[in-house]
């Protein structure tokens, strides 16, 4: 039985850290989606005006 819990602990340590990683890395996609769309914001507001 503490075979088993330890294999269980280290999947749910291993899922924890797959999942920190994916949740850090969109945060940095949202971040540079932001950055496009503000810049192409201004330059549409640079070209109209």
């Amino acid at each position: 039985m503490a075979a088993v819990n330890a294999a269980l602990t280290e999947v749910r340590g291993r899922q924890s850290r797959r999942m920190t990683g994916q949740a850090d890395d969109m945060s940095v996609s949202a971040a540079r989606y932001d950055t496009t769309d503000e810049d192409g914001s201004t330059a549409i507001t640079v070209v109209s005006v």
